[in-house]
């Protein structure tokens, strides 16, 4: 798996977990009622029953928006274009932080059910994000 399918497959895992609940992605069937009846976390995503590492996920991602809105904040408050620019660069750092968390989510878990290949590629992925 290739650095660039592996974010694909994880950005398409974070959009999918991203999505509201009720609001139809491309080609999915409408939500049923056996959805509904699934827990929904504070963003209104509703999550899979029983499924702990769509749960880690969505705690990661919930955690996220959350540091990501208080750095919205800040870049509103900024005094000076020097002090925006830093707060943009956090704001990147972030969205990568996520990304890397993400991935080493899934390799635990990849890891957890003996897939160890599936695993090394996610690492292999977050690694090369590091670098970059």
């Amino acid at each position: 798996m290739h650095l660039r399918l592996a974010l694909a497959v994880s950005l398409t895992l974070v959009a999918a977990l991203a999505t509201p609940a009720g609001a139809p992605s491309a080609g999915a069937p409408p939500t049923s009622a056996a959805a509904l009846a699934r827990p929904v976390g504070p963003t209104g995503v509703v999550l899979p029953a029983a499924d702990p590492m769509a749960a880690d996920l969505q705690r990661a991602i919930e955690r996220n928006q959350r540091e990501y809105a208080a750095l919205f904040g800040q870049l509103a408050r900024a005094r000076d274009e020097r002090e925006a620019f830093a707060i943009q660069d956090e704001m990147r750092q972030s969205r990568t932080g996520l990304q890397i968390e993400l991935l080493r989510i899934q390799a635990a878990y990849a890891r957890r059910a003996g897939r160890e290949e599936l695993a090394y590629e996610f690492d292999r992925t977050v690694e090369a994000l590091i670098r970059h």
